[in-house]
């Protein structure tokens, strides 16, 4: 791990138009995480998804391919080492 890198937290979001993005969440803790989410920890070389037990079916089954896009779009690393 790079020892200057802060692991990043995100919330997956829906809005009313149907866009499907990943919001940050600065200084976080483990209460930021609830039951309605999925949640995305960036741990610099693992991505951890948290998936709340009451999450709607479209925001959890949208959430592996942001997970991808965002790995993809990585400048401080290479996608392989994650």
């Amino acid at each position: 791990m790079d020892p200057d890198f802060e692991s990043r937290l995100f919330n997956m979001r829906n809005s009313s138009q149907g866009k499907f993005w990943m919001s940050e969440i600065h200084n976080f803790s483990q209460m930021d995480l609830h039951m309605q989410g999925v949640f995305v920890l960036d741990a610099y070389k693992t991505i951890y998804i948290w998936t709340g037990n009451d999450v709607k079916k479209h925001i959890k089954n949208n959430t592996p391919k942001k997970v991808e896009e965002y790995v993809a779009n990585l400048k401080d690393r290479s996608p392989d080492s994650v």
